[in-house]
């Protein structure tokens, strides 16, 4: 675990609390996480979302679709089998059949294994073969050169939606496929006030540009409250920062899936006995649930989980996703300890960790890279073995954009794209060099790399000092005003100066809670840490290896250690009882 940089944000809030009468300690908060005369725009989730006339091509696409559909000609989504690609693809097919009832609209999803990422070339061709007319995609395209190419060639429109960087040049000059419309919030003609947003709500705004064509209204309307749903928990997966439209898009899509959820997600939530959709459900337990079967299964059967009214279909489903979930949680577990093992043997001295582990299934590089950059916050690409080379996925840390880098040396690489915090990659070539692949894709990235040591130092950003013996229900409750919180707009980290640490306990049938009793001035609390490893390691620089062993039979810090720690609060609800609850997120000695 490295060390971490604990940096309180600055942020004055008295002008804010005086105007909005709140808690100067709120107040503060707010003021972190926005400019003063930007506090009400914060507050006001429920606000219109953007124009979506204000984005390049949209008009083009727009009159295109409507001419196409009103001929009653075909037309064939391509989409993407991740949670993202699979709410835009749903919010299409559900939106034009709406808006065209009775159009021939059908859909396809690249498999993970057999197509690999994106709209290939293949794809393309197996679709002119079925006679498409038109093919729109949806979180993917924008880096399709061939494909573009092929479709001009054989005379079949092609409107892109994408969110994912576009190729740029060093003199800034943007690569874009050959296609009749390309809407992508990342083009530099594009008007859109907010770039980081996902491939689902493109495809929202896509829609809601079609809606206005056909002269409906939005509001109240049954079937664009569940595609603005839909388009929540697409921005929640795909790790897009709540903050400006994508807030008020998580906040008002949550509301209206909380109030009639689609069949499909209510059986999902019943399976893992959620009662109320929020970023943490949707991102910890439904998002992966539906990943699960792009990673071990085919999304062109589980997408019906989002497309299906069928409840009986649903629960089968539902089920299904679960225990698919279940295997692929067994099988990151292995990967993340293989993968630990191979940067402690192979890696050292590189900034950029690129790890080649041939027995990890492909479809959870992503996911065994991300939890091996939490861990030693590096940049960190997974390569697995495939049918032509190796392919895998990458995550990175904020001083490392990991698709721009990758342009660096796009060469390496048969097919690769993403954005800044993660990406995927493919290398093509001869059997049995697998491993000299993964070598070379290393060096080349080490080699162009600027990041320094100081660069992978994890800092904590904390927005407020407070005892949490001080904080009440009430001033818990308080931070309500700040939902939804995520990505970009986290949870508050609160800090505590100088408490002594008298108690710690490790609990839980896996034994992986651990509860750490303080003495505060403002009286005793427990705060609870999920991270025993960290909590063990604090504990043996602390007090020395006995003490470590004692934790898990409830040890006793006798003299108590003087600590600082950063922490959350919450409300723990139990057998209708309400209490404050502290999760630890950072310890030092002080």
């Amino acid at each position: 675990m490295p060390s971490e940089n604990w940096i309180l944000r600055g942020g004055r809030g008295a002008a804010i609390a005086k105007k909005y009468d709140l808690d100067p300690y709120l107040a503060r908060i707010l003021a972190v996480r926005c400019k003063e005369e930007s506090v009400e725009e914060y507050l006001n989730r429920e606000g219109q979302l953007f124009d979506p006339l204000l984005m390049e091509d949209m008009v083009r696409a727009v009159d295109l679709i409507d001419d196409h559909l009103s001929m009653d000609k075909e037309l064939t989504i391509v989409g993407d089998y991740d949670v993202d690609g699979l709410t835009s693809t749903t919010i299409l097919l559900k939106g034009l059949s709406h808006l065209y009832p009775g159009a021939s609209i059908h859909y396809r999803i690249p498999e993970r294994i057999s197509d690999g990422y994106g709209f290939s070339i293949d794809i393309a061709r197996e679709l002119e073969a079925k006679g498409v007319q038109m093919v729109l995609t949806c979180d993917n395209g924008i880096r399709e050169f061939e494909t573009g190419r092929y479709l001009k060639e054989q005379g079949i429109p092609l409107i892109i939606t994408d969110h994912h960087d576009i190729m740029t040049s060093p003199d800034g000059v943007q690569a874009i496929p050959d296609a009749e419309a390309i809407i992508n919030p990342h083009r530099t003609d594009d008007h859109s006030p907010q770039k980081t947003i996902c491939g689902a709500f493109t495809a929202l705004q896509l829609i809601r540009a079609l809606w206005r064509r056909k002269r409906m209204d939005e509001k109240g309307d049954l079937v664009m409250s569940e595609l603005t749903g839909l388009a929540a928990i697409g921005t929640i997966c795909d790790i897009m920062p709540l903050m400006k439209e994508n807030r008020k898009l998580v906040y008002q899509g949550l509301r209206a899936l909380n109030y009639n959820p689609p069949t499909g997600i209510r059986c999902l939530m019943k399976e893992k006995n959620i009662r109320t959709l929020s970023p943490y459900t949707v991102g910890y337990v439904i998002g992966p649930m539906i990943n699960a079967g792009g990673r071990l299964g085919s999304q062109n059967k589980y997408i019906r989980i989002l497309l299906s009214d069928d409840v009986f279909e649903c629960q089968t489903l539902a089920k299904e996703l679960a225990a698919l979930n279940a295997e692929r949680q067994k099988m990151q577990e292995d990967g993340i300890a293989k993968g630990l093992d191979r940067i402690n043997k192979d890696t050292s001295g590189d900034m950029v960790k690129v790890i080649y582990l041939p027995d990890v299934h492909e479809s959870i590089a992503g996911l065994v890279a991300g939890k091996i950059k939490d861990e030693i916050h590096h940049p960190v690409f997974v390569a697995t073995k495939s049918e032509k080379g190796i392919k895998g996925s990458g995550r990175s840390i904020e001083a490392y954009p990991m698709s721009q880098e990758m342009d660096k040396v796009k060469e390496v690489f048969t097919r690769y794209g993403g954005h800044q915090m993660a990406a995927g990659f493919s290398i093509d070539g001869p059997k049995g060099t697998e491993e000299d692949m993964a070598r070379t894709m290393s060096r080349a990235l080490n080699e162009n790399c600027t990041l320094e040591e100081k660069d992978c130092v994890p800092s904590i950003y904390i927005d407020a000092v407070a005892d949490p013996a001080l904080m009440t229900l009430d001033r818990i409750r308080q931070l309500d005003i700040l939902e939804p919180m995520g990505t970009g707009n986290p949870r508050p980290l609160i800090a505590c100066k100088k408490v002594h640490l008298h108690k710690v306990s490790v609990y839980g049938q896996r034994k992986n809670v651990a509860r750490l009793s303080l003495m505060t001035p403002g009286g005793d609390v427990d705060v609870i840490s999920f991270r025993v490893p960290y909590i063990s390691d604090f504990i043996g620089k602390c007090l020395g290896r006995d003490a470590q062993d004692r934790m898990y039979d409830g040890l006793v810090v006798d003299p108590a250690v003087t600590v600082d720690l950063v922490y959350e609060a919450g409300i723990n609800e139990y057998h209708g009882l309400e209490k404050p609850q502290f999760i630890l997120r950072a310890i030092r000695h002080s």
